[in-house]
């Protein structure tokens, strides 16, 4: 899965997964080798949720994300 950012480019496994702490919410999950992972966050280093999965996309499609795995 690639993910661009300005002109730099990586590739890192990107899932999709309900907030745990609101199932009714969806978090964009950033898995590192080494077992490090991330989370997409906003300005002010919160976890970024969305209620729907539509602006959850148009989000990280807006990052230069092509594609992310989704779990339910």
């Amino acid at each position: 899965i690639e993910a661009v950012t300005g002109v730099q480019t990586c590739a890192l496994p990107i899932y999709i997964i309900q907030n745990p702490a609101d199932l009714g919410e969806w978090i964009v999950f950033f898995k590192k080798s080494g077992g490090r992972s991330f989370f997409l966050v906003d300005d002010q280093d919160e976890v970024e949720s969305f209620q729907r999965l539509d602006d959850l996309i148009e989000t990280i499609r807006s990052l230069g994300i092509k594609s992310a795995e989704i779990h339910m």
